[in-house]
């Protein structure tokens, strides 16, 4: 289309000329000038007030109608030509995968055979009256197979020192409580040593 002021010529969906700055949508007649000859390719520059790109001769916009001199222009490039026939894109679907399942906690809590072992233990040891302190026996053996179990091996021996240590000085040596626990204290620094020095996890 061609701007009915000015005569240069327009976008098809130009709303003012980019030349007089005519608003399109009233048509304004003052008479037809020569539009100067324009280049094909050259870049575009953006208008500051609203972003639309426009020629870079342009003194007006073809949006807004600003003018384009009224603060420091956006050079943008110069538009793609595109191309009349396009073939159609074949859009191939494949299903989704199907979802992963969440991987095993790793928590603290005893798996079930340890918590079984743990249970049959425990009834044996009522059923023969000595609870304490082989109950400390029971308990450092099922956490040690499980904190083994889940890969955890310092934890493990860790689990052993203590409950078995403390069972076994309420067993052996029930007088001498503060020595053994000194004992004890003495190995779990010990196994602390080797497991960071081995990298035991």
């Amino acid at each position: 289309m061609r701007c009915s002021s000015c005569g240069t010529q327009l976008p098809e969906d130009a709303l003012f000329c980019i030349e007089c700055g005519a608003d399109m949508g009233r048509q304004a007649n003052t008479g037809a000038t020569v539009a100067l000859p324009r280049a094909v390719d050259q870049p575009q520059i953006a208008c500051n007030a609203c972003g639309a790109a426009n020629p870079s001769f342009a003194l007006f916009c073809v949006r807004c109608g600003q003018r384009m001199d009224s603060g420091p222009a956006v050079q943008t490039a110069p538009p793609r030509a595109r191309p009349e026939l396009q073939q159609p894109q074949s859009l191939s679907y494949s299903p989704p995968p199907p979802p992963r399942s969440a991987p095993k906690a790793q928590g603290r809590n005893w798996p079930m055979p340890v918590a079984a072992l743990f249970l049959i233990g425990l009834a044996i040891l009522i059923f023969s009256g000595k609870i304490f302190p082989h109950i400390l026996f029971l308990i450092g053996i099922s956490t040690f197979i499980s904190e083994a179990n889940y890969g955890r091996i310092a934890n493990a021996f860790q689990s052993v020192i203590w409950l078995c240590g403390i069972g076994l000085i309420f067993l052996v040596l029930p007088r001498l409580l503060v020595p053994g626990f000194i004992i004890l204290i003495g190995l779990s620094l010990l196994w602390t040593f080797i497991a960071r020095t081995m990298r035991i996890p």
